[in-house]
């Protein structure tokens, strides 16, 4: 029960602004801004370009909102930001993915 609740609230969880600040002429920083966390929810684990098993970051889940900054990155190349949310800090939803596309 717990992991289809899980799996509906990432749904309203990735709503993912994209705040680009320039750090040189072809990189940018990013920050993704998560919406509040709902009660249960305890942690997050997000990372750029992938799910790899050993490159997930962790980041404690707040009432107020999540702001994760990543980069520097290559402007001019897309980048998928992947998302999950526990419960527990054990057991992980299924990934939500924000997508940056750079504009030609």
């Amino acid at each position: 029960m717990k992991k289809k609740v899980l799996n509906q609230l990432v749904v309203m969880v990735v709503i993912l602004l994209f705040a680009g600040t320039a750090v040189a002429a072809s990189e940018i920083m990013f920050t993704w801004v998560l919406p509040p966390a709902g009660e249960d929810i305890v942690e997050y684990r997000y990372q750029i370009g992938g799910e790899d098993p050993d490159n997930w970051n962790y980041v404690d889940a707040d009432p107020d909102g999540v702001e994760v900054e990543v980069g520097p990155l290559d402007r001019n190349e897309p980048h998928e930001l992947y998302l999950q949310q526990s419960f527990d800090g054990e057991i992980w939803s299924e990934s939500s993915v924000g997508v940056y596309e750079p504009a030609n």
